[in-house]
Order: C-alpha cells, then structure tokens, then sequence
C-alpha cells in the first residue's frame, strides 16, 4: 500500500521546527501511523533514546489550503550513474520533467552530506522566464534547513524545475570522511552521498503571489 505522505518533515543537521501559514496544513488520515527514519552514531556513553515527535494539530474545517510535498531526487538525475570518483569534482543535473499542474511553493530544502559543495535551483517557465529558487555557494553539512520563501511562489503549468548539485571528493576537502578518498555513490549512512530537493506547495490559486502570510 502506498504512502499517504512520503515525506512529512524532515530534520537535519541546523534544520529547525516548522509552522505552516494559518490556514495551510497537511492532512492526517484517521487512523495514521508513522514511519520515523533515524540515523544514530556510536557512543561511548551509556544512553538513553529521547526522541520523540511533536505535532501541531489544527481540526480540518480550519485547513483552507492543503499542502503536499514534491521531491527531485537520485533517481531524477539526467547524468547518471551518481557516483563521485576519488580525487574528483563532479556536478550533476536534474530535471523535474514538465509541472502539469499551476503550483504554489512556500518552502525548499535541498539535501546532501559532507562531499556537497554548491547547489542551485531554478524554474524555466513555458514562455522561457527563469524563475530563480535556490543558491547554497558553500555548502555546510552542518547547518541544512528548511527555506521559507517570503511570498508564494507561483511555478505555471507546463514548467520545468532544475536542480544542480557539485560534490568534492578530494584529499582538499577539509570533511571529506575518507582519506585518501574513495569513490563514493547513493546511501543513507553520512559517509555516503544523497542528492534531494523537497518543496512543500499548495495548488496554485488566483493572487497566490500577492498573498501575506499569517503565522
């Protein structure tokens, strides 16, 4: 059976808790249970797990617009295979396929692990408007989060979203993971590489990029 919702929210390294707009929310389905995907480290210490999830609830006759998650990941990658060689600097691409749909975007993350050097994202519209998303130049494994952007923004019909993402797996990577480097490929683990861009958006409504949203 397939997921009600594949990605609900994420935290990260310098990620922080989230509040829609009022009036914006995602739909729980009565009866819903949760997958929680967690990555622990090895420990000297004798502890104990503290983890937990805290939901903001809102009752759904408050909820105006529904918010869903759109995903550009590993597999959307047009210069496959994703493997970062030893000793070198690559970049790859992904392309979103056309968006049949007019879609509002209220947030962007982009996603990877200790090779990330730069990213950028951007919309080409039908009528060849760049429609600028995302610029990390110095990518920090550290401090990832989840962008807000000020105002709605409106993604026509019939565009397509770019996403570039360069690597550095050399011995001059100060956080390189592996010296002397190895050729490094998909995985959950840090010491491998991930390369994801997660957008919450709402179906675009008429005045969407005018809207001043209430939190």
């Amino acid at each position: 059976k397939p997921l009600a919702d594949e990605f609900l929210y994420g935290w990260v390294p310098g990620n922080f808790t989230f509040r829609f707009p009022r009036g914006f929310g995602k739909k729980l389905h009565p009866n819903s249970g949760f997958l929680l995907n967690m990555h622990y480290a090895p420990s000297s210490l004798t502890e104990t797990d503290r983890s937990g999830i805290r939901l903001t609830l809102e009752e759904a006759k408050n909820i105006k617009r529904e918010v869903r998650t759109f995903i550009l990941r590993e597999n959307d990658i047009t210069n496959k295979p994703f493997v970062i060689p030893a000793e070198t600097e690559k970049t790859f691409y992904i392309s979103s396929g056309i968006i049949p749909i007019d879609l509002s975007l209220l947030t962007v993350q982009p996603h990877a692990h200790l090779l990330g050097k730069a990213f950028r994202a951007f919309a080409i519209t039908p009528d060849g408007d760049l429609i600028p998303l995302i610029k990390i130049d110095k990518w920090d494994f550290n401090w990832q989060t989840t962008y807000e952007f000020p105002s709605l923004i409106h993604i026509p019909a019939g565009s397509v979203i770019y996403m570039e993402g360069t690597y550095d797996n050399t011995s001059s990577n100060p956080v390189n993971p592996n010296i002397p480097p190895v050729d490094t490929g998909y995985g959950w683990r840090t010491v491998d590489e991930m390369m994801n861009l997660i957008f919450y958006y709402t179906e675009y409504q008429s005045g969407d990029e005018n809207l001043i949203l209430e939190y």
